[in-house]
């Protein structure tokens, strides 16, 4: 259907935005810099439209901005957004000398990565058994707690106190 190909085809522009960002960086660019800066506007632009979609058609705001994929979109955009704004590429960030917006630029196709994280069924099971597992951890520490202190006491005890450096003779 369509909504199918369309996931499909953010995800290999995801894909192709992140591996042309870090192919962008080399010694002889892929991409003339003028065509890489239309290009970028573009992928900046069809993942805008792409949570901006899916705000305006969620029945649930609340729930939309609870969600951690639809918190890595919007940080994306944030971050595409206020490069876009104040400077455009790493050369430029590098020569305002400021260090968030170096930090923002190089940011940008780590967090494009990352919105990648909504396509795989597997996270979703991975997520879904550390939260499940995270009811019992409580439960393990402690036990491991009492386990330490127990085998701890146990060599304080059989020592001769002369083995144990840290403790006064």
């Amino acid at each position: 259907t369509g909504s199918r190909l369309f996931a499909r085809l953010v995800s290999l522009m995801i894909v192709v935005s992140s591996v042309m960002t870090f192919l962008q960086t080399m010694d002889d660019p892929v991409i003339d810099r003028d065509q890489w800066v239309i290009l970028e506007l573009f992928f900046d632009f069809i993942f805008t439209l792409e949570v901006a979609t899916r705000w305006f058609v969620c029945p649930n705001r609340i729930n939309f901005v609870r969600n951690a994929y639809n918190i890595i979109d919007i940080i994306a955009v944030t971050a595409v957004l206020t490069r876009s704004i104040f400077a455009y590429s790493v050369e430029q960030a590098e020569a305002t000398g400021s260090t968030i917006l170096l930090s923002l630029s190089c940011a940008v196709p780590i967090l494009r990565l990352l919105k990648l994280l909504r396509r795989f069924d597997t996270f979703h099971l991975i997520t879904k058994a550390f939260r499940l597992a995270s009811e019992a951890l409580p439960v393990l520490l402690f036990i491991l707690s009492i386990l330490v202190l127990v085998f701890a006491s146990l060599i304080y005890i059989v020592e001769p106190r002369s083995n144990i450096d840290s403790l006064p003779t």
